[in-house]
């Protein structure tokens, strides 16, 4: 390896620690200001958010700030718009740890320290599991994707294994210029093992009822900074008629973003539930090595070895090899929005209501499946939102002509063509919601139906 590569590597990693620590900095603030009852309230809805395809997220950001005429390039722009980007994930991992802790011996240390020391001598000892598994995450999918650094032209190490294949077209030498950044993520995510099983076994204490003002100003203003990129997306829309002849003109590419995100959702719900329904009974390391160290693998070596593996096979050139990328890339993220939906439902009550079906048929359709039902509908909106966004897996692996519309918001992004970006942008964001709401309604006739 080059002088130059090693210090791409450290820049990559450094941009991803910040980005990692920033991000968990003020997510464990943003929890600690709120009550128990206001930050459970909120986390579902910074989720949602966080489920907004990055591109469309940057763009938001960057028309914000062409606004108020601040420059938002470079390093400054893609550490603003990372932090933000993935603080829902934090904060929900946060909050979630929170509510797993006995906040008795918090009181009682107010009580004889200053805030300063009752943080570093109680709070943060026992919060530090939670929060290093939180950071871990934040720094996998970081360091793993380049979709938001190449957004702003800063140049990253995932970018460049990208670019060293798309050159040289040789996956053997693309794997081994890869693999300083494998080894290092590899090696953080098996440092992480401790504190994600310390997160899966910890249990959720009755939920503190108290409420206050300041706990809803931070929630309001906790909330402004992921609403405030989708606002300025939606006033940078061009004339309406200029906006229908490109829906027209897109609506190829819209079709194709359904097909592709179906196809993510079918290939990659089954594997994901199976994971997330072993690490519930089984919390070692095979179960976490399922959920965690796949996202320890770069996106674009995900796509590099689906090509080497298939270049000389029917499959090759298909969408199915991209449902299949987007299956490996997105299984861990999807695996855990089922793990955690399945920890809030309540089993006791479950396992009591089975016990008058007639028999196990009758129990796992009209108990069991049910019970099932928001844990699927919620993976299933998680997989088909980020495939829809994803560039590392789809710029390698989609097929001749058949291009999503990710890929042309991507492509737009790099003539400067803010109007059309928004539009492409608004669009998708559309098939998002539209797929969401789909769902949502299917949720609702199924439980109907089996209830």
């Amino acid at each position: 390896m080059t002088g130059r590569t090693w210090l791409l590597l450290a820049r990559s990693a450094g941009l991803s620690i910040t980005v990692a620590f920033l991000t968990v900095v003020l997510a464990f603030a943003a929890v600690l200001m709120m009550n128990r009852h206001t930050s459970r309230i909120l986390a579902p809805w910074l989720l949602t958010a966080m489920l907004i395809p990055t591109c469309i997220f940057a763009q938001g950001w960057i028309f914000f700030f062409d606004r108020i005429g601040i420059p938002f390039y470079g390093i400054f722009g893609t550490i603003w718009v990372s932090v933000f980007y993935f603080f829902p994930l934090c904060f929900a991992l946060v909050g979630f740890g929170l509510e797993t802790l006995d906040r008795t011996e918090w009181d009682a240390a107010d009580l004889v320290l200053s805030p300063f020391p009752r943080l570093r001598a109680i709070i943060l000892p026992q919060s530090r599991h939670f929060l290093i598994s939180a950071g871990l995450l934040t720094f996998l999918l970081s360091i793993g994707d380049f979709s938001i650094p190449a957004g702003f032209q800063f140049n990253v190490y995932a970018m460049d294994i990208y670019a060293q294949f798309a050159v040289r077209s040789n996956a053997t030498e693309t794997f081994f210029y890869a693999l300083p950044l494998l080894m290092l993520l590899l090696c953080v995510a098996a440092l992480g093992f401790s504190s994600f099983r310390l997160l899966v076994l910890s249990q959720i204490l009755p939920l503190d009822e108290r409420k206050s003002s300041r706990g809803r100003i931070y929630a309001a203003v906790t909330l402004a900074l992921v609403v405030v990129p989708i606002a300025s997306l939606f006033f940078n829309l061009p004339a309406p008629i200029t906006l229908f002849t490109l829906f027209k003109d897109s609506f190829g590419s819209l079709l194709n973003t359904f097909r592709y995100g179906g196809m993510a959702v079918l290939m990659t719900l089954p594997p994901a539930f199976a994971a997330a329904v072993w690490l519930r009974r089984y919390p070692g390391w095979l179960a976490y090595s399922l959920i965690i160290l796949p996202l320890a693998i770069p996106g674009p070596i995900i796509g590099v070895a689906l090509i080497a593996l298939f270049i000389n096979t029917p499959l090759y050139t298909t969408s199915w090899l991209l449902g299949l990328g987007y299956a490996i890339r997105l299984m861990p993220v999807a695996a855990m929005t089922i793990f955690f939906m399945m920890r809030s439902s309540n089993r006791t009550s479950i396992d009591a209501r089975r016990l008058f079906q007639p028999n196990r048929v009758s129990g796992f359709l009209h108990i069991t499946l049910p019970s099932y039902i928001p844990a699927f509908i919620s993976g299933g909106i998680c997989i088909f939102t980020l495939s829809s966004g994803e560039t590392a897996v789809t710029l390698l692996l989609v097929p001749p002509g058949s291009s999503p519309l990710s890929l042309s918001t991507y492509n737009l992004l790099h003539y400067g063509a803010g109007d059309l970006v928004a539009a492409t942008s608004f669009f998708l964001l559309a098939a998002c919601a539209l797929f969401m709401g789909g769902l949502v309604g299917l949720r609702f006739i199924l439980r109907r139906r089996l209830s």
